[in-house]
């Protein structure tokens, strides 16, 4: 395979990673700087803080511009009060990782990221924080991964961190995004935009009242001849479908209960496709709810 490359066709995302041999389970630092609190327990810096660092800080100023430590896709960029402005970054898997504090995103929701592609900015926002810095965490399901790095040591950015993260960037796959912004996507009937859910995929998402009618919401993506693993994205909410019912390319069905696992790729099956291949969202599901039309992910 040859190295890792970004393909753009039109709205949809066509990611071709490096082959795992070459880079299983590492990534890189964002930037470069001396760390100045490690991964682990500490005494609370500042009110509101916890005793427990679920990072790694690197003095920085303000506006630093910070790489991507991986291949993936950034899934999201919204505000926390302690932690400011969170940048982060999925890497598939449950795997991902986090800039706290930044300033700005360069790159927006959505965009597919290459190993240290510049992708956004360190700052100083929100309540936990005592000075401008990156707090550069890594996660795996939620859960935060030890970082190394001693206080007063100095990082590069570009240079591997000193630890495997088994599954993370082990892939040698073609994943294919399409949005409901991207050419791929479709729908037939009154599907309505939303844009206020924080566990959105991108900018915005559709919603549909479930109701007995055939008003399907489509992603369709060209793809060659290959063994596909097929991921859905939606918001969730009391008010979803319990029992979402997607269509795979196939022509099989799969119901997803979709008032849980938002703002996550979530596996819907498994399935040989060739060529155009299309997912489908139906709403006709038990009344009194809406099911959401996000994203769509095929991973080879």
């Amino acid at each position: 395979m040859s190295t890792t490359r970004i393909l753009l066709c039109g709205a949809i995302l066509f990611t071709v990673l490096a082959p795992a041999t070459l880079e299983a389970g590492r990534i890189v630092w964002p930037c470069s700087g001396r760390v100045s609190s490690p991964f682990g327990p500490r005494s609370s810096p500042c009110s509101g803080c916890s005793n427990y660092h679920y990072g790694i800080d690197i003095a920085v100023p303000s506006g630093t511009v910070l790489g991507s430590p991986g291949n993936g896709t950034v899934t999201s960029y919204a505000y926390s009060s302690c932690g400011g402005n969170i940048y982060k970054i999925g890497y598939g898997g449950g795997w991902e990782t986090r800039f706290l504090h930044s300033s700005s995103a360069i790159l927006g929701v959505g965009t597919a990221v290459t190993r240290n592609v510049s992708a956004a900015r360190s700052g100083n926002t929100g309540s936990c924080t005592t000075g401008a810095h990156l707090h550069f965490e890594v996660r795996k399901d939620g859960v935060a991964q030890l970082v190394p790095g001693a206080t007063n040591s100095y990082v590069t950015r570009n240079t591997e961190v000193p630890k495997e993260y088994p599954g993370l960037n082990d892939i040698a796959a073609v994943s294919v995004v399409v949005d409901n912004t991207s050419s791929g996507f479709s729908v037939v009937g009154s599907w309505s935009t939303g844009t206020s859910a924080a566990d959105k995929y991108g900018s915005n998402y559709r919603f549909h009242a479930t109701a007995p009618v055939s008003e399907p919401a489509s992603w369709t993506a060209s793809l060659t001849a290959g063994t596909y693993k097929i991921y859905g994205w939606w918001t969730a909410g009391t008010n979803r479908s319990s029992g979402a019912p997607y269509i795979l390319p196939d022509g099989s069905s799969v119901t997803a209960n979709q008032q849980n696992n938002g703002g996550r790729w979530n596996l819907l099956g498994t399935k040989y496709l060739s060529g155009s291949s299309t997912t489908q969202l139906s709403c006709w599901a038990a009344g009194g709810y809406v099911v959401v039309a996000d994203a769509i992910k095929y991973v080879k």
